[in-house]
């Protein structure tokens, strides 16, 4: 589509049957009939879904935005072909808390981390001492210091992962004085 060919030096970018007409020294002639056939361009189109934040190798280059990416190929007719991959960009998905250690006596504390995006499964690691290993704002009793972990995940399989840092108190001792 849009090629043109020239025939007797006139420029032809139409199906059909073209005739030339040749006459020789000697004097005899000839028609030659040229037929002209259009092929079609073949489109193929695909796409693509990454995690915001993620690359996707595209016709050899590396690329983050959305939109269509196009390659200009020959087919196996040796006609153009065009391949066009959509590159969609899920929205992030990102949890955080506001503090980086919490302090706790021993009576527990809430683990309440902020979650930009719709996540379809949380977990937290270590789950011991946790009211629950999969809910958004567990109860926590560390007889411990240490760290929790949340994993967030959104139903396009993007994942955030954050931490926390808790100091526990629980086995506080006081400094005894001899008494005489």
């Amino acid at each position: 589509i849009n090629d043109t060919i020239f025939i007797d030096g006139i420029p032809v970018s139409d199906p059909g049957t073209y005739f030339q007409s040749f006459i020789s020294i000697n004097g005899c002639d000839s028609i030659h009939s040229i037929v002209v056939e259009i092929q079609d361009t073949i489109f193929t189109t695909e796409s693509i879904t990454i995690c915001y934040g993620e690359s996707a190798l595209i016709f050899g280059n590396t690329e983050t935005e959305p939109g269509d990416y196009n390659g200009y190929f020959n087919s196996i007719n040796g006609c153009d072909s065009v391949h066009t991959i959509n590159l969609l960009v899920q929205p992030p998905i990102e949890v955080d808390f506001i503090e980086d250690t919490l302090v706790t006596d021993g009576t527990g504390i809430i683990l309440d981390p902020i979650i930009t995006g719709v996540s379809s499964s949380i977990s937290w690691f270590p789950s011991t001492s946790l009211t629950c290993d999969d809910c958004l704002n567990p109860s926590a009793f560390p007889t411990e210091s240490g760290w929790y972990y949340i994993t967030v995940i959104d139903a396009n399989g993007c994942i955030s992962i954050d931490s926390i840092y808790t100091v526990s108190y629980t086995h506080l001792t006081l400094p005894t004085s001899d008494l005489v």
